[in-house]
């Protein structure tokens, strides 16, 4: 499929190198989606090594705080993330039909998505240290930083894979 540019000539989706066709969205939330997805993992496993922590130590009642601690500081991480490619996939109406405010419109939905998860992930925070009691910090901020981490791993894993 081709579009035309501003003289009327016809350019085909290799000469203007966007890679998209008329009326196909040009933010890609796929990464976001696949980085929630190993988030929610990662998650998973630390409660459930919590649990089995409590087991071990003897304490049903510390394994319980361990995990949702974990929980919390788990989700503290992976709901902002789930809102900001919810956001950017429901905000897809940008496409190269649209002109040369293309460019400009995604990065304006890009830059909301990311003010919005950075504004909940301070509420999380606010209401877990608010709420929650009694807190384990290390389990709430060691899995915080795990969750946190895969925005970094998940995205140099795809890098190596492709390089592969």
């Amino acid at each position: 499929m081709s579009i035309q540019n501003v003289r009327g000539s016809e350019l085909t989706d290799e000469e203007t190198g966007s890679g998209c066709v008329v009326g196909e969205s040009s933010v890609n939330v796929e990464p976001v989606m696949k980085i929630v997805t190993v988030q929610g993992l990662l998650i998973l496993v630390m409660v459930i090594a919590a649990l089995l922590t409590g087991l071990f130590i003897g304490s049903s009642n510390v394994g319980w705080v361990r995990a949702y601690s974990g929980l919390a500081g788990g989700l503290t991480c992976l709901l902002p993330g789930l809102y900001c490619g919810l956001r950017l996939q429901a905000g897809q109406d940008v496409s190269v039909q649209d002109g040369p405010d293309v460019a400009h419109r995604a990065v304006v939905q890009m830059l909301i998505a990311e003010a919005g998860k950075w504004a909940l992930t301070i509420l999380v925070m606010l209401m877990t240290f608010r709420f929650v009691h009694p807190l384990s910090a290390g389990w709430y901020f060691g899995v915080l930083a795990l969750t946190f981490g895969a925005y970094i791993l998940v995205p140099l894993g795809e890098y190596r894979r492709q390089r592969a």
